[in-house]
């Protein structure tokens, strides 16, 4: 039996998010492979074995502005894609994180106006750097609650209108963060999800409710669709894997699929 138009636009957002988070994880792995000796994939190595010695945490593209963000240990490089060089190099004032097994790394995300927002995985803060002359505000974000946990984000994503969410790896807690006032809103989820290395916000959905979908869960290879509905608790679908540990589209609903 074919889908209806509308659940066939839902399977399509669902799949396209997915892609959008593995792509995202791609383009980490391929500028880690040309800057590491001996490259492993992201899952291992950029999301769940953080690796001082080689420096590279995370990687961000701005396709808009052809720009490369990378997250250094203690600072970001921004890489002009056109030219191929490094246009700045801007250090993070009292910034700092873990390599514990428990820990995710720290995140870089990118607004839709190219600024960059960096958090570290072991203080409730971010770093936004300006794309135009690059300077630097160090801000800690109050939160209306959890107010006694001394921890960082460990996964960021921005989403239409500019709205962030970031995720607490080690209590499994998800935000929603006022990049102006710096200023977090806990989101009640209906199952947390411990150990969130990755986000990513569902694009160009039409209902009101917001739709996201988490990379980690105790075995840290797991993505879960989170459904934000107005006013409510969150819903935590957790999506299948195969048994080589990659995603499972028919969980998700790819394009086209019979429903």
């Amino acid at each position: 039996m074919r889908s209806s138009p509308s659940s066939f636009f839902s399977s399509t957002l669902a799949w396209r998010s997915v892609v959008a988070l593995l792509v995202s994880a791609w383009i980490e792995a391929a500028y880690a492979q040309s800057v590491a000796p001996e490259p492993r994939h992201l899952l291992d190595r950029r999301l769940l074995q953080a690796d001082p010695d080689d420096g590279v945490l995370r990687v961000r593209l701005d396709a808009r502005r052809a720009r490369l963000w990378v997250l250094d240990v203690g600072r970001v490089h921004v890489i002009d894609l056109v030219t191929n060089r490094r246009i700045r190099t801007v250090e993070l004032p009292n910034w700092m994180f873990s390599t514990h097994e428990d820990m995710c790394l720290p995140d870089l995300a990118i607004d839709e106006d190219g600024a960059a927002f960096v958090s570290d995985n072991m203080q409730p803060k971010l770093w936004r750097i300006a794309p135009a002359d690059f300077s630097i505000r160090e801000r800690v974000v109050s939160r209306d609650a959890y107010r006694e946990l001394d921890a960082g984000f460990t996964a960021l994503a921005i989403g239409e209108g500019g709205v962030m969410f970031a995720a607490m790896s080690a209590p499994g807690l998800l935000w929603r963060i006022d990049t102006d006032l710096f200023r977090a809103e806990n989101v009640p989820l209906a199952t947390r999800i411990p150990g969130v290395c990755g986000l990513e916000v569902a694009r160009g959905a039409r209902s009101r409710d917001i739709t996201l979908y988490a990379l980690g869960g105790r075995d840290r290879h797991t993505v879960s669709r989170i459904t934000l509905a107005r006013g409510g608790t969150a819903a935590v679908t957790p999506i299948r894997q195969t048994r080589t540990g990659g995603i499972d589209l028919k969980a998700v609903g790819s394009p086209g699929a019979a429903r």
